[in-house]
């Protein structure tokens, strides 16, 4: 059963004006699985990032935070109903940003391994 964001947790509270990112296996946990499995084809594990979700303007932006601290990050919009009925495009979004989750991956481990 997919519950929609706002019945995991309202988004934005009285008294604050910009909404908060939740996790995404909180609020979607299927769509979660589902990242996380096509992720793990290309070697990259659900500790190598963080996939939040942020109510904005009446649409839902996918965030994908990675690399050491999860400093990068990379974002898309899309509707509740691509979410909830886990749309291709989310996955397509996801797989596009493989290579540039793993460079980064790659720098930050030769970076480590200098020190």
């Amino acid at each position: 059963m997919t519950m929609s964001l706002l019945e995991v947790e309202t988004l934005t509270s009285e008294n604050e004006k910009t909404p908060k990112e939740r996790s995404l296996r909180i609020c979607f946990p299927k769509l979660y699985r589902q990242i996380v499995t096509k992720l793990e084809d290309f070697h990259i594990h659900p500790y190598d990032l963080q996939i939040n979700i942020k109510e904005k303007k009446g649409s839902y932006q996918l965030i994908l935070h990675y690399g050491k601290g999860y400093s990068h990050t990379v974002s898309q919009h899309f509707t509740a109903v691509q979410l909830n009925e886990m749309d291709p495009g989310i996955i397509d979004f996801v797989l596009q940003n493989v290579d540039a989750i793993k460079e980064v991956m790659v720098a930050d481990y030769f970076k480590m391994m200098k020190v």
